[in-house]
């Protein structure tokens, strides 16, 4: 399933519908960060099943421990933020660029890709990275 966001937040970027002009950036980053969070949420499942219901402030902070990698923990700490600030509308701020959008999902299917094999399930998040330069 985060392959499947991952691959709309693409197609958005590639061809943006005319009909919803200034949205659609923030609907592509808020599909990778859904991708991030379902990934996240099956790393729970497989580890630690209690910490599914708690925030994600919290699972965060316990995730580099059960990662037994604190880098990657960091990773997705920083971009699930990076994510959920970009989401949110702010008529002062001005969207993020396509290419920043960019990064984010290559970075977003790199992180599900870990975390689904911490898992123990397939990679699925790999398949969705951006082909190209």
């Amino acid at each position: 399933m985060t392959a499947n966001l991952l691959c709309d937040a693409r197609a958005l970027l590639e061809q943006p519908p005319s009909s919803a002009p200034d949205l659609w950036e923030r609907a592509a980053v808020l599909l990778a960060r859904q991708a991030l969070e379902e990934a996240l949420d099956r790393f729970w499942d497989s580890r630690s099943p209690d910490l599914l219901p708690a925030s994600m402030r919290a699972q965060l902070l316990c995730l580099g421990v059960l990662m037994n990698n604190e880098r990657d923990a960091a990773d997705v700490d920083q971009l699930w933020g990076a994510l959920s600030d970009a989401c949110h509308f702010d008529a002062c701020a001005p969207a993020p660029s396509a290419a920043e959008i960019h990064v984010w999902l290559d970075e977003a299917a790199r992180l599900c890709a870990i975390l689904e094999r911490r898992a123990g399930r397939p990679s699925a998040g790999a398949n969705a990275t951006r082909a190209g330069p």
